[in-house]
C-alpha cells in the first residue's frame, strides 16, 4: 500500500508492505514499513520483518518490532514443539 499526500489519524494495516512518502499521524502496521524521504509523521509503527527509513524522513513516536500473532493477515496457529523421548544410554 502506498500513501502519498496526507493521512491524518487512524490506523493503516497491510499484510505485505506500507510505503509512506507524505504526512501522516496515527498507526501503521505491516510486515514491512518504508518511510520515503518525503515522509513526515507522528504516531506508532508496528512492523514484523523490515523497517526502512530513507534519508530525509522524519518520524516522531513509537517504533516496535511485532510478534507474528499481532500482525494483520491470515490467522496463525502457534507452533507446537514435540517432546523428545529420553535417549537410552549404555546402562538403561
Amino acid at each position: 500500500m502506498k500513501v502519498a499526500g496526507k493521512f491524518l489519524g487512524g490506523k493503516i494495516q497491510a499484510k505485505d508492505k506500507i510505503h509512506i512518502n507524505g504526512e501522516f499521524t496515527g498507526s501503521l502496521e505491516s510486515n514491512e514499513v518504508e518511510l520515503g524521504s518525503g515522509a513526515r509523521g507522528k504516531g506508532e509503527i508496528l512492523y514484523k520483518e523490515t523497517l526502512c527509513i530513507q534519508k530525509g524522513a522524519k518520524m516522531e513516536g513509537k517504533v516496535t518490532r511485532a510478534e507474528a500473532e499481532r500482525m494483520p493477515g491470515p490467522e496463525r496457529k502457534p507452533e507446537r514443539k514435540e517432546e523428545s523421548k529420553p535417549k537410552k544410554g549404555l546402562f538403561s
